[in-house]
């Protein structure tokens, strides 16, 4: 017993080192100075500007969670909205040990208020279409910083995607009341539950997506498992 006993002691003063070890690793971490490095990043493979206007604050608990605000990426010039994504409040989630080595690895993304302007151009451009700035810089201060090495789960609350046809002046819309996206969304197979509308018709849906490295990468066939209704039916 008093082996137990002394086992037990050495393993709680292990978890209590560790605690305290990724406490000391979130504070000194200002997530506020990683946020011009990833909008130089993102102006790289985009062309696009990246805008945190809220800026950014870390949550700490089990699960240290990076929280962003007033969230932004613009659309190009000819496109009607000002913004491709607008986001109320981003919230990354971090698997604790990785961060004592200063690694970010996402266990959860969650949006809440996201808005998608999606257009297409009379001329057939498309809004989602990136063009990387070749003379955008790369590197700056923060560039030694952690970089997330993985994503997990990724919910969406309270959310709306709007298409506009360049050609004919149509406008679609759809609301996201949930969705959530389950798993290693990169390397396996997700579960998927969805909650909205499009227009005025109510949509639910919920089974299982394959990954979306396989999507990327046109590994066909791509394994399709939902099942759901549409306006009630």
């Amino acid at each position: 017993m008093r082996t137990l006993a002394k086992v037990a002691i050495g393993i709680g003063a292990a978890l209590i080192l560790v605690i305290a070890a990724v406490v000391v690793a979130v504070l000194t971490v200002d997530p506020n100075t990683l946020i011009a490095p990833v909008q130089a990043q993102v102006k790289a493979a985009t062309g696009r500007d990246l805008a945190v206007r809220g800026g950014a604050r870390v949550a700490l608990s089990l699960r240290p969670r990076v929280m962003l605000t007033d969230v932004a990426l613009s659309n190009p010039p000819w496109a009607a909205a000002k913004d491709l994504v607008k986001v109320q409040r981003l919230e990354l989630a971090f698997l604790l040990l990785p961060l004592l080595s200063r690694r970010f690895e996402v266990e959860e993304i969650a949006l809440i208020g996201p808005e998608v302007n999606l257009e297409t151009a009379a001329s057939g451009e498309k809004s989602w279409e990136f063009r990387p700035a070749a003379s955008a810089a790369t590197s700056g201060p923060g560039e030694g910083a952690a970089t997330a090495v993985g994503i997990g789960d990724i919910e969406i609350a309270n959310g709306t995607v709007t298409y506009r046809d360049g050609a004919t002046g149509a406008v679609t819309r759809a609301t996201i009341e949930k969705l959530a996206l389950r798993g290693r969304i990169m390397s396996s197979n997700v579960a998927i539950d969805l909650r909205g509308a499009i227009g005025d018709v109510p949509v639910a849906l919920a089974g299982t997506l394959g990954s979306f490295d396989s999507l990327v990468n046109r590994r066909w066939p791509f394994p399709i498992d939902v099942k759901g209704e549409v306006a009630g039916q």
